[in-house]
């Protein structure tokens, strides 16, 4: 010991030299920006940055069954997918969540007494085919596809006409591809973020 100091361990030397790069979040809400959330589902979310605001609203659609299309019309949809993508004049990105679903919300049959030999032998066969999926992970895993529209505005209201503007015309043609749109409101989003 020189002069009454004590002589520094590695540890010491590296936790001296650790820099906080990034700000560690305290809670939920410091992670996940959002400014302010409205009941039909349009966030704010980036902060107050002068005349224009950031919003965005989600949509959840619906898949469309290829497998049942021939090549032409496959073709077909694609051109069509890619025209809505084109002709959008709006930030957006796709977001697609996976969710494990509940193994007792599963419709089971139950036999019952009322019911003759065949009905019987047919609740037996769909129990049996329902519970060998269950054991099948990609049949306990749910798929939903949003599409986020994002738009600078210079107040919710801007925002609400814009959002309403664009949704005018893509229900429309999503519709034509063979898939559905609908609007995913603040409570869905909040789960959905849950």
């Amino acid at each position: 010991m020189l002069f009454g100091k004590k002589k520094k361990g590695v540890w010491e030397e590296l936790k001296e030299n650790n820099v906080t790069v990034v700000n560690i979040p305290k809670s939920v809400q410091d992670l996940i920006q959002i400014e302010s959330i409205t009941k039909d589902g349009i966030f704010e979310i980036e902060p107050d940055n002068g005349d224009l605001h950031v919003f965005d609203r989600v949509y959840r659609f619906s898949d469309i069954n290829f497998m049942t299309k021939d090549a032409e019309e496959r073709e077909k949809i694609l051109i069509q997918y890619c025209g809505i993508l084109n002709g959008m004049n709006a930030n957006f990105k796709f977001v697609i969540c996976n969710f494990m679903r509940n193994a007792e919300n599963l419709d089971v049959y139950e036999e019952r007494p009322e019911h003759n030999e065949h009905q019987k032998d047919l609740v037996n066969a769909y129990n049996k085919i329902i519970n060998s999926r269950r054991i099948n992970e990609a049949f306990m895993l749910e798929q939903n596809k949003y599409l986020v529209l994002t738009t600078k505005k210079k107040n919710y209201s801007d925002a609400e006409l814009y959002f309403d503007q664009m949704e005018a015309s893509l229900y429309g043609e999503f519709g034509e591809i063979g898939s559905s749109l609908e609007k995913v409101d603040g409570v869905e989003r909040l789960n959905i973020l849950y």
